[in-house]
C-alpha cells in the first residue's frame, strides 16, 4: 500500500502575488534542444522575485539503445545531460519547489536503475517524486 504524501512551502508573507512556472520538456540531449530559449527562461525567473518553478520531467533526452529516440542522434551523453541541466538550474535552485520525472528520465531508470530525475533534484536540494506530487503553497496574506 503506497502511503499519500504531499509537498508544501510556506513564503514571504511580503509576496502579494506568484507566478508559478512549470519547466519540463527540455530534452538536452536531443540535437533540437534549444539551450538558448532555456537559458533565457532560466534568466527570466531568477530576475523575478514573485517567481517559483517546478520541474515536470523530460529535462533529459536520455536515449537508450531500446527507446524510441536515436541513442547515436544525442549531442552528448545521458551522464553529460544530467551534470549540465543541474549547472543550469542551479542559479534557481531556491525558486523551485519540487521535482517529478519524466518517461524520458524513466527509460534509463527501466533498463539501468539509475534515476536521472532524483539525481537532479538531489544535486538542487529540492523535493522529489518521480509518480508526481501534491503540493500545498501559502503566501501573501495566506
Amino acid at each position: 500500500m503506497q502511503t499519500f504524501k504531499w509537498f508544501g512551502k510556506v513564503l514571504s508573507k511580503q509576496l502579494k502575488q506568484l507566478r508559478l512556472v512549470i519547466l519540463s520538456d527540455l530534452h538536452y540531449g536531443n540535437p533540437y534542444c534549444s539551450e538558448k530559449h532555456f537559458l533565457r527562461t532560466v534568466d527570466w525567473i531568477a530576475g523575478m522575485e514573485d517567481c517559483r518553478v517546478l520541474l515536470n520531467g523530460d529535462l533529459c533526452e536520455a536515449a537508450t539503445r531500446t527507446s524510441v529516440g536515436d541513442i547515436y542522434e544525442q549531442i552528448v551523453s545521458p551522464k553529460a545531460q544530467k551534470k549540465q541541466v543541474v549547472k543550469w538550474l542551479l542559479p534557481i535552485k531556491d525558486k523551485i519547489l519540487g521535482m517529478t520525472t519524466g518517461n524520458h528520465e524513466r527509460r534509463i531508470a527501466q533498463e539501468s536503475s539509475e534515476d536521472i530525475s532524483e539525481y537532479i533534484a538531489e544535486k538542487l536540494e529540492v523535493p522529489y517524486r518521480a509518480e508526481g506530487m501534491l503540493y500545498k503553497l501559502s503566501f501573501g496574506d495566506n
